[in-house]
Formats: structure tokens, sequence, C-alpha cells
């Protein structure tokens, strides 16, 4: 159940390097091009960002495109349905408690949590209802942790940041160029930098977890980042 089978309409913000492969496929879908190829997800956010400003869009919804399913709570599980079905759920729950950033949470641990509607002060990623009024940027040093940045600045300016436990996403998390190892080592990499700079922005909210397999061995605090939301 894709965009194009729900009727909904949409924009594709793609690299020059991918517009004609897009363009085959979405023929009749409005597409924008980027001035430049691999600048990095952060870059192609902020840019999605500052167009929806200058096209005085109060709120827009951020979409990567290798989430492949869309889903919502139903009599204590979780049923695949349209796209629009899933969205109009993040964006009630926004409505009602005036979040600035909202999101669907990951099918996996939505399954988890449905007996908890909705989360507040937590990470935002990969399908996002953002606000374009909050005055908050992405910060274009991060090369894979952007939305956890962007989520964490929401929260310490004293904007409400919701998850939605009830509307849920499936995400391709196997695709990238250049052979499979050569991405998770890139990964492993960009993961570490990040998790550097997290910790030099927020210090307190990151710390080192001999557990943790992402971002150089650090964790965010989130369950600390949910009391400050609270405040």
């Amino acid at each position: 159940m894709h965009f194009l089978e729900d009727g909904a309409q949409f924009t594709l913000v793609v690299e020059p390097q991918d517009e004609d492969a897009y363009r085959h496929v979405y023929s009749s879908v409005p597409i924008i091009v980027l001035p430049e190829d691999s600048r990095g997800v952060a870059h192609t956010r902020q840019l999605i960002l500052e167009y929806a400003r200058e096209n005085s869009i109060e709120r827009y919804w951020q979409i990567d495109d290798n989430i492949t399913a869309f889903f919502a709570h139903s009599r204590g599980k979780l049923v695949q349905v349209y796209p629009t079905t899933a969205l109009r759920i993040v964006e009630d729950e926004a409505q009602h408690l005036d979040a600035s950033i909202a999101a669907p949470n990951f099918e996996q641990r939505a399954f988890r949590l449905t007996d908890q509607p909705v989360q507040v002060g937590t990470r935002c990623v990969c399908c996002v209802l953002t606000s374009t009024n909050t005055g908050i940027d992405y910060d274009e040093r991060f090369l894979c942790s952007e939305d956890a940045d962007f989520s964490v600045a929401h929260i310490f300016a004293g904007f409400t940041v919701a998850l939605c436990n009830h509307s849920a996403f499936r995400k391709n998390t196997m695709g990238g160029r250049g052979g499979l190892s050569s991405v998770l080592s890139s990964r492993e990499k960009a993961g570490k930098q990040d998790g550097e700079l997290l910790e030099q922005k927020w210090p307190g909210f990151v710390r080192h977890s001999t557990s943790a397999r992402h971002l150089g061995g650090r964790v965010v605090l989130w369950s600390k980042l949910r009391e400050v939301s609270q405040r």
C-alpha cells in the first residue's frame, strides 16, 4: 500500500544523479531536484525545511523513500493500512498535543507499546511531521543522526515532540550502493562521529555504554530528556 495506490499528493526530492530513475517510475509526481549530489541527508532535510518555509507551508511530512509499509493500531494489534490513514493518526495526536514535530514509530517498537498511545520527549525519525515556525534547523554536520539531534533541539527549546505508537511504519534497511560491507563500514564511522558531536552538543544527555552498537558506543538518554520535556 504505497502513496500512488493511496491517491495521496506528494512531492519527491531527489539528487541530480537519481532524477532520471525517479522520473521513470513517478512520471506524474512533482519532483524537486537538489542542486548537488552527495551532500548528505542532513543537508537534504534542511533544504526541504527551507523550501517549506519559503512557500509558507506551516507543517509538512518528510518521509524517507525506503519505507515499505504503514500500520495502525486496531483491537490490540497493528494492521497494515494506507499511508494516509497512518499519517492522519499522527496528525490528530500532534494537533491534540500541540506538537511541533511528531512521527509514527517503527513497526517492531510500536507493536510492544500499543498500550501506550503516545510518547512525549523522544526521538522522531524517518517519517516526521514537521512544523516550520520553531526557528530550529538541521545541523548539517551530522552524517546519520540528524533526526535525533533535531528532536533533542526541539525538546530543549521547549517544544513538544511526540512519537505515536498507534501508527507505525516498516523500513527497508538493507539498501545502499557499494556493497553491504562498505555500507556498514561507513555507517560505523559516521555513527562514531555523530556520537561525539551529540555528546558535545548535549552534555549530560549522552553517555558511553558497553552495550551500545551505534554512535561509537554511546546512547542518548531519552528518559532523561522526557523529564526535560515535562518541566
